[in-house]
């Protein structure tokens, strides 16, 4: 085995990264709660759920899979469920994701390891990414430009069914105009003679700007209750919900085929035993034209 220099050419992060979205209630809901859902937790243990590697490289597929995860999965379903749900979750967070393709020689044959590093501050040109790397990290990497031949880069953003990256970062900003459960003036405020504020009108606002705002991808924030609106629509909201995580799911497995195959590697990640994407566009229009009951249609997606 050759030893080799293991040392990535991509930046991972720069100082001060900005925490703000951590400390947002309904941000992080609604991020949790969307990649949560791109495999069921309970995957494994339904009867008819299969995710495989199948070809002739599968070893080096999963050394490179295996490069997602803090550790070493053998189990290739459970593998496959992790790394789906490992790009997911970045995906939900940041509307994009960047992994640097490094390779590497091993008893003569040639492994890939994928870096993960920070899509901040980074632009594409033809033939190359750039990280423009911030003033206050100059004298760390002595350079304010940092160029990654696109070759080495796997770049993955949103789906178009998202809006793409642009547009999926208009819906994160907007949910983070509300930082708290209560507005930060009424904090101020709360103790000063003569002011007064109408706290129940204002999550009554709130409700409507959230139903408004995720009304095309379907969120419930986590209200289940169906105060201000029909039985109907809150099963349409909760199978809309699952058509976009299943738009992700499909999505994520069809861009990690599409880097297998530009890797030469004879292989191919296949899942299987989950309703797809059409499944869940025909229970949408089953249940429009009166087709399915209410109760089958949460039956149906209760099983996953």
């Amino acid at each position: 085995m050759k030893n080799i220099d293991f040392a990535p050419k991509s930046i991972a992060h720069f100082s001060n990264p900005s925490h703000e979205r951590r400390s947002n209630l309904n941000l992080n809901m609604f991020v949790e709660d969307l990649y949560g859902g791109v495999i069921p937790i309970q995957a494994n243990s339904i009867d008819s759920f299969s995710a495989k590697i199948i070809g002739s490289n599968e070893e080096k597929v999963k050394i490179m899979l295996n490069s997602f995860n803090r550790h070493t999965e053998h189990n290739n379903s459970q593998l496959i469920c992790d790394v789906v749900q490992q790009i997911a979750q970045k995906l939900a967070w940041n509307g994009e994701a960047a992994y640097e393709i490094m390779s590497y020689r091993k008893e003569d044959k040639i492994n890939y390891y994928l870096h993960n590093f920070t899509t901040r501050r980074l632009f594409q040109i033809p033939k190359y990414y750039i990280q423009a790397i911030p003033i206050s990290d100059y004298d760390k990497w002595g350079k304010f430009l940092n160029i990654l031949p696109s070759d080495i880069v796997w770049y993955i953003s949103m789906p178009s069914q998202f809006g793409g990256v642009k547009e999926y970062k208009k819906y994160l900003k907007k949910l983070k105009k509300f930082k708290e459960l209560n507005p930060q003036f009424l904090k101020d405020n709360l103790y000063k003679k003569g002011s007064y504020f109408n706290i129940n009108k204002y999550k009554e606002e709130f409700k409507i700007y959230v139903e408004k705002l995720f009304k095309k991808i379907g969120w419930n924030k986590r209200d289940w209750s169906s105060e201000y609106k029909t039985e109907f629509y809150v099963v349409l909201r909760e199978v809309r919900f699952s058509w976009y995580q299943t738009i992700l799911r499909e999505y994520i497995i069809d861009s990690l085929n599409e880097l297998i195959e530009n890797l030469n590697l004879d292989c191919e990640i296949s899942v299987s035993g989950l309703p797809t994407s059409s499944d869940i566009l025909k229970t949408k229009k089953d249940l429009i034209k009166g087709e399915m009951k209410l109760t089958e249609v949460v039956d149906y997606l209760m099983q996953f």
